[in-house]
């Protein structure tokens, strides 16, 4: 039986037998809803973060509701792998930034002690998603839905001390495209009322607020980010209307989308647009990679992984980039890391496991790491000794 590997987000959950030339078999919002069969629990793919009829574990990336998580791992361990009780198998699981001891070391007793695993591996996200690139150090960017983590890795560990998170993050950004949107189409005086168009075609904001994973589509699709400061300022004053795109709903109605698209995009470099004092995704990964050891600097900026799902708003990028590029050392040029052409197309969007896909096939293989026998003589306190 191949190891399993498991990266838990805020909004999404990748999962599934490790294979590395394949995308996650399993891809599902990390929620549960109140039971429809005999199972007690079951995942909630098409649930809004906040509906009160579900329950998000994951709160920024941490596990909040510990009970929770434990349903959502037997969900997809058992009802969606294909899992036996008394022949369970081996887990690798890609850590959040700045886990806590405590939260580790319940993670390796619930693997242990209610699942029954036979072996487990823990290692960070961050380095995962370097390993999707062939990579041992470099600097980690990954743009997740519930908050934005820099990790900065030499030689396959992370240095906390230098690494930062920003709490603004995918769903933050969907939620103020929502916001944005609806708020357009009122004042081009569209309404519910009206049959939900104009003659325009554009939809009004009370019908959009129904379907959260409409926008996160819309979002995805035509979210955007100006080339610079300056050029945001120009596309949102005033009259200026940059270049407006539509996009066909399930309903077969038209909503239009004009320079809010490129607010959402902005509220990376400018957390304040969406209500959170922090610094903008550029400013904080200049921070994080200046304040390390001076030696590994250039390693870091020419070895940038972008990954994570709103990691692919057009033009975040190039933006992050030419902002890197300015509060660098003249002599540096900071560069982006592709996966190689033969990883699947959506490698960067699941970085961290297609990461523990890699690594699963070496460290399990090799006996690294935690085996049953070795965590019933030393218990959890393992988990910090073997494994990273």
């Amino acid at each position: 039986m191949e190891p399993i590997v498991l990266d838990v987000g805020s909004g999404y959950t990748k999962a599934g037998y490790a294979n590395p030339d394949s995308e996650p078999p399993l891809v599902l919002r990390t929620a549960l809803v109140p039971a429809t069969d005999q199972t007690g629990i079951r995942a909630s793919p098409s649930s809004a973060p906040g509906e009160d009829t579900s329950t998000w574990p994951v709160q920024r990336g941490q596990i909040a509701d510990w009970e929770a998580i434990e349903d959502f791992w037997h969900y997809i361990l058992y009802n969606q792998l294909g899992w036996e009780e008394g022949n369970e198998g081996q887990v690798l699981y890609a850590e959040p930034l700045f886990s806590s001891k405590a939260s580790r070391e319940r993670l390796a007793q619930v693997m242990f002690e209610n699942f029954n695993v036979s072996g487990l591996y823990v290692l960070d996200q961050a380095v995962l998603s370097l390993y999707a690139t062939g990579r041992l150090s470099g600097c980690a960017i990954d743009v997740g839905c519930g908050k934005v983590d820099i990790a900065p890795v030499v030689e396959g560990a992370v240095l906390h001390s230098i690494a930062q998170q920003i709490p603004l993050g995918g769903n933050d950004l969907t939620k103020l495209f929502e916001k944005l949107v609806s708020e357009a189409d009122r004042k081009r005086g569209t309404s519910k009322a009206n049959g939900g168009a104009d003659q325009n075609g554009t939809l009004g904001g009370p019908t959009l607020g129904a379907e959260y994973g409409v926008i996160e589509q819309l979002k995805e699709k035509h979210a955007a980010v100006a080339e610079d400061a300056g050029a945001y300022v120009r596309m949102t004053s005033g009259d200026a209307e940059p270049l407006r795109e539509e996009h066909t709903l399930p309903d077969g109605q038209v909503i239009s989308v004009g320079r809010e698209r490129y607010t959402v995009g902005e509220a990376l470099f400018q957390p304040s647009l969406v209500g959170i004092d922090a610094a903008g995704i550029a400013e904080a990964a200049s921070r994080s990679i200046m304040a390390g050891p001076q030696e590994n600097q250039r390693q870091f900026l020419e070895n940038i992984v972008l990954c994570g799902g709103s990691s692919l708003i057009n033009g975040l990028e190039s933006r992050l980039l030419n902002e890197l590029s300015q509060a660098s050392p003249p002599s540096i040029r900071p560069l982006t890391v592709k996966p190689p052409e033969y990883m699947p197309d959506s490698t960067l969007r699941h970085s961290a496991w297609m990461g523990g896909a890699i690594l699963a096939k070496v460290v399990f293989p090799q006996n690294q790491h935690i085996t049953k026998a070795e965590y019933d003589e030393h218990g959890p306190f393992i988990v910090h000794k073997k494994g990273f």
